[in-house]
């Protein structure tokens, strides 16, 4: 009966907030309590300590984490309350960056004093960036007493984040189209990036790219692809014959989700180029913020998707035919990287 009333007792007030006294001597805390973020889609684990206890029958503890930073996994009793009852068999509470969870002695047995781990939680990283853990924690002795106590949150730092690339160098990848007809619509894509990724306020696609001397026109870059059907990436600028750095906003998608990042040609609403051949190179495709790369789509690559070469569209086409994306090598010459990918269009023409 003891048993059955601790677990009812623990589970009414499981939504409570319980303030924590100062003045308390048993603290609980997050260990380590400052930790760098693994990178993203890794995990880690981090332990939830209780220190100088007294009589320590049970526990609630109601945990906070960003979650946009991180998203919980699972959560394990410790080892501080051997032979006890708590998660993962009393499953958590998630939901709104919270997890909320019990764990009790079973048996009419004195509670347990001294030092330990009351848990260990496992969370996955989604972002990089740095976060704070937060802990409401409430235990109580083998005679139903509350304990004071103090607690002390948690920091996740985010590691510092690669500087974005600015020059190319190394295998650079080639975009190779022939446009059907003059001054009229011409739109194709060659995915370099499928899945699912969640676009925050304040994020850009950024990369090098540089024109063909006889493509048609320089209307061609890296696109973003959302789940809703929308593209980013049309840009009419001065790029031409030499390397161009390009920093595309995705503000407009903030919120949204990008299912593909694309290599291709749009030229736009108002076409007024001829027909032909159209040709580019790209190098260091990235997501970046303003403290640097956030995702490597396509940087130091030997391969698209492990092919040397990829021609299959990415959604409908319009007035291409004849794409193809490969993988090209560029000179070392600093000032004028030319490639040699510029005689297969040659060829062709």
């Amino acid at each position: 009966m003891k048993q059955l009333l601790k677990v009812t007792f623990f589970a009414a007030i499981v939504c409570l907030s319980i303030p924590a006294s100062s003045l308390a001597q048993t603290v609980v805390s997050f260990n380590p309590p400052v930790m760098e973020s693994p990178d993203a889609a890794q995990q880690f684990t981090i332990n939830i300590d209780i220190t100088n206890a007294t009589d320590v029958f049970g526990y609630q503890i109601a945990l906070t984490f960003d979650s946009t930073a991180l998203a919980y996994v699972s959560v394990q009793n410790g080892d501080f309350l051997v032979g006890s009852i708590g998660p993962p068999t009393l499953p958590p509470i998630v939901a709104d960056g919270e997890i909320k969870f019990i764990a009790t002695l079973l048996s009419a047995v004195p509670g347990v004093n001294g030092d330990g781990t009351l848990a260990t939680v496992t969370f996955e990283v989604v972002a990089v960036k740095a976060s704070t853990l937060g802990l409401d924690v409430k235990v109580i002795d083998s005679n139903d007493q509350q304990l004071e106590l103090t607690t002390e949150s948690g920091t996740i730092t985010g590691a510092p984040l690669e500087p974005v690339r600015t020059e190319p160098e190394g295998d650079v990848l080639s975009f190779e189209a022939s446009i059907s007809s003059a001054n009229t619509p011409a739109k194709g894509f060659i995915a370099l990036w499928e899945g699912t990724m969640e676009v925050q306020a304040g994020t850009s696609i950024e990369y090098q790219v540089m024109f063909s001397g006889i493509s048609v026109h320089t209307r061609g870059g890296v696109y973003a692809h959302t789940a809703d059907g929308r593209t980013v990436g049309l840009v009419d600028d001065a790029a031409g014959s030499d390397w161009q750095h390009r920093k595309v906003s995705l503000d407009d998608i903030a919120g949204s989700e990008i299912v593909a990042i694309t290599v291709g040609t749009d030229n736009g609403d108002n076409p007024d180029n001829p027909a032909g051949l159209f040709g580019m190179v790209i190098d260091n495709v990235q997501i970046t913020s303003d403290a640097g790369v956030l995702t490597k789509v396509w940087v130091d690559e030997s391969t698209i998707g492990g092919a040397q070469e990829a021609a299959a569209p990415f959604g409908d086409s319009t007035g291409v035919e004849a794409m193809r994306a490969f993988i090209s090598a560029v000179s070392v010459e600093p000032q004028s990287k030319m490639l040699t990918s510029w005689a297969h269009l040659k060829a062709a023409r």
